[in-house]
């Protein structure tokens, strides 16, 4: 498997799906079911494998998520179709694409794991780069703070043949040594850059003593070095800006090895990509869990009760299959408690209350015509009048469902 690292690809900012289907090996890449109730965010590295042979593509534009190998989501059919030309390019050229990613787990109130899987993407059109030559021998710097390129008004000309239709894409530029004799006389060593072999544009000297010395060190492993540029022009003008890591930002793995960029084939309508799907079945209780959360939960339940049920052990002269005779269908009806006598005492107590209000009626209409009466308390016995006529609707009410 070649690696591709997907450029600027940093923050996790895309969500993928599945993840319920995949639960047993989302708790092995966290290291297990955490001991408290917090949540814990592991850091994954993510490959993007496009499975057009996945049977439950509508689109034929899957592409799973994998962590060492093992399948953990899918980006949304919405994503994959945004993303699947560039990494469809990829993944036909013999690159398997990189990009970071994190799991964050937390443990739910009855007890299962909740996973949210998140993958780092670069916006579509920035992933695969505009270059139209050959990449195979060129050392791609790691993704670095971006330095302005200077003198691209001078090379406009091949520089308009690579600005797509959005004004916005990604290239990879090779830089080079070049000495520079200055008005004084001093030589100075700055770094020239290509694109596909002709130049577009030179450092200034600053940004050039970022990368000399790693330009020197390609040199002596037999390779040109090469970074990310934003490329962004219209029909008038272009910039470039480069993203590299600087030489004090290198690590020693990088240095010894240098790995060069894969044979990009040419960019196209479609890809020949190679299949990829792995059938996965979901546990019985994930597939609960698809429509809501709750209901593996509830099923659980239903299960126990259900055992519980079955474990209850009838009385050795019961037979259901033995019809009912009569004699014992008059006794037991004869032993049933009738309805009156379960709700005599409710019906007693119901009564009472209306009895009581009714009573509370007359007291209180009685109190608020002698105080409407007095000037003074006129407005306390249009209160009292007020709370008995409330008294009588919730009188009458009650007598209505005594009736009944």
């Amino acid at each position: 498997m070649i690696e591709y690292e997907l450029p600027g690809a940093k923050w996790a900012n895309v969500d993928i799906v599945g993840e319920f289907a995949r639960k047993d090996e989302l708790l092995k890449i966290i290291g297990g079911r955490p001991a408290g109730t917090d949540p814990v965010t592991v850091d994954i590295r993510a490959h993007l494998v496009p499975e057009p042979d996945n049977p439950y593509s509508k689109s034929g534009k899957a592409i799973s998520v994998r962590v060492d190998g093992t399948v953990v989501g899918y980006l949304s059919e919405q994503d994959a179709k945004k993303w699947a030309p560039e990494l469809h390019r990829i993944a036909a050229s013999g690159g398997t694409p990189a990009t970071a990613g994190n799991v964050y787990a937390y443990s739910k109130y009855n007890g299962d794991m909740e996973y949210n899987v998140r993958v780092a993407l670069p916006d579509p059109g920035f992933i695969a780069p505009l270059n139209t030559g050959s990449l195979s021998q060129i050392a791609v710097l790691p993704w670095g703070n971006a330095l302005q390129v200077t003198k691209e008004e001078d090379h406009l000309t091949h520089l308009f043949e690579y600005v797509p239709p959005s004004g916005l894409g990604m290239v990879i530029l090779t830089m080079h040594r070049q000495l520079q004799t200055l008005k004084n006389g001093t030589v100075k060593e700055l770094v020239e850059v290509r694109l596909d072999g002709e130049r577009v544009g030179q450092m200034t000297p600053a940004s050039s003593a970022h990368f000399l010395p790693t330009i020197r060190h390609a040199e002596d492993m037999g390779v040109e070095l090469g970074v990310w540029a934003k490329l962004k022009g219209s029909g008038l003008a272009v910039e470039l800006v480069v993203q590299g890591a600087r030489a004090t930002g290198l690590s020693d793995e990088w240095l010894r090895e240098m790995p060069t960029m894969i044979e990009l084939v040419p960019i196209s309508e479609q890809y020949d990509v190679p299949n990829a799907y792995v059938p996965v079945k979901a546990p019985k209780a994930d597939r609960m869990n698809r429509t809501s959360p709750r209901r593996g939960a509830v099923q659980s339940r239903r299960e126990r009760l259900i055992a519980r049920l079955e474990a209850v052990e009838l009385p050795p002269e019961f037979d259901a299959d033995e019809p009912e005779s009569a004699a014992d269908e008059t006794a037991r009806v004869d032993s049933a408690p009738t309805k009156s006598e379960l709700t005599y005492f409710g019906s007693v107590l119901f009564r009472v209350i209306n009895i009581l209000l009714y009573v509370l009626c007359a007291i209180f209409v009685i109190s608020g015509l002698g105080a409407i009466g007095d000037e003074d308390l006129k407005a306390y016995g249009i209160s009292f009048i007020g709370v008995a006529i409330l008294c009588w609707f919730g009188a009458r009410s009650l007598g209505k469902r005594l009736r009944k």
